[in-house]
């Protein structure tokens, strides 16, 4: 009797484990999962607690093609904040060999050159907040961790996330860190995601639009030019300006003026810029990814998703078809 009740307990606790898991899958699938802002979501399983999350698959085949086609294969994301981080390193590499306009002449360029050797990419480094650990898309720190726990700039690239969540984030990070992380850099394709199914099949076509929405928004903590402080809101926190720019609108016009610009001191704390160079001559050194090189970027990361979704879901023959047919 006794191993029957252990038995029957252990099924019970399974799944219980299983149904909290599958009902936080669905969620994030509708897109109404709440986090927080730890993107880690962790949920422990036996193996048997597996196997019955196999096996719920089975019945559930929507939930399934969810974990396999959009959880796992998501090329997009990773490409897009690859480019933009390669980007970015290859415009501090040519910084610091005074190749980029507006390095000034003398002292203030030699400054300038020493200040960016200093600048370190940190790459998906989980940031601690508040006890719960965040994984930025990339981000960089001025000088080493003893200098700072928190990178000064974040860039958050946006496919599956809302909108709305990719804000929420890029708040708690500036408010959390009382500014020291200072920009956040929020690339949103997510209106591209909602109508991937559809886009995908357009690709190729010249005659069909191939392009979603995409936009960005910088998110900046204000800063006190006098004292250096951040300046606070109504709520006592870190005031956070917003520089919104779209590149494609939704009918996949592309705005060809468009630019997506940052500054230098974007990459620095503010202590940096009051007492070793004042910030003056940094204010024409910015970094610039103009609309062709960003939608190029673009472009090439649709395909990519494509062709990989194409060769994990290659069309059905028409062999293959008909026998489906007659058994079906």
């Amino acid at each position: 009797m006794a191993s029957q009740s252990t038995s029957r307990r252990r099924e019970t606790q399974t799944k219980d484990r299983v149904a909290r898991l599958t009902r936080d899958l669905v969620q994030m699938k509708d897109g109404m999962y709440q986090n927080g802002t730890s993107e880690i979501l962790q949920r422990k399983l036996l193996p048997i607690d597996y196997e019955a999350l196999l096996r719920s698959f089975e019945l559930n085949t929507e939930l399934a093609g969810y974990i396999y086609d959009k959880l796992r294969n998501d090329p997009f994301h990773d490409g897009m904040v690859e480019y933009i981080s390669g980007h970015v390193r290859l415009w501090l590499y040519d910084v610091v060999n005074c190749r980029v306009e507006g390095i000034p002449t003398g002292r203030d360029g030699k400054r300038i050159v020493e200040i960016v050797r200093n600048i370190h990419s940190l790459g998906t480094t989980p940031i601690t907040l508040d006890e719960s650990q965040v994984h930025p898309d990339c981000s960089y720190r001025y000088g080493s961790a003893a200098d700072s726990q928190y990178p000064n700039i974040v860039v958050e690239v946006a496919w599956s996330q809302h909108a709305t969540k990719l804000r929420t984030r890029a708040k708690e990070l500036i408010h959390k860190s009382g500014g020291k992380i200072r920009t956040v850099v929020g690339l949103n394709f997510h209106g591209t995601w909602k109508i991937w199914e559809k886009l995908k099949h357009q690709l190729g076509n010249p005659k069909k639009s191939h392009r979603g929405p995409v936009d960005t928004i910088v998110f900046r903590a204000s800063f006190d030019h006098i004292t250096g402080q951040t300046i606070l809101d109504a709520n006592g926190e870190p005031m956070v300006t917003e520089t919104h720019r779209i590149f494609c609108d939704e009918n996949g016009k592309v705005d060809p003026d468009q630019k997506l610009r940052l500054e230098l001191e974007d990459f620095l704390p503010e202590e940096v810029l009051r007492k070793d160079i004042k910030g003056k001559a940094l204010r024409s050194v910015d970094l610039v990814i103009d609309s062709p090189t960003f939608m190029h970027y673009y472009d090439q990361m649709l395909a990519d998703q494509k062709a990989l979704e194409d060769h994990n879901n290659p069309p059905e023959t028409k062999s293959k078809k008909r026998k489906r047919e007659m058994q079906g």
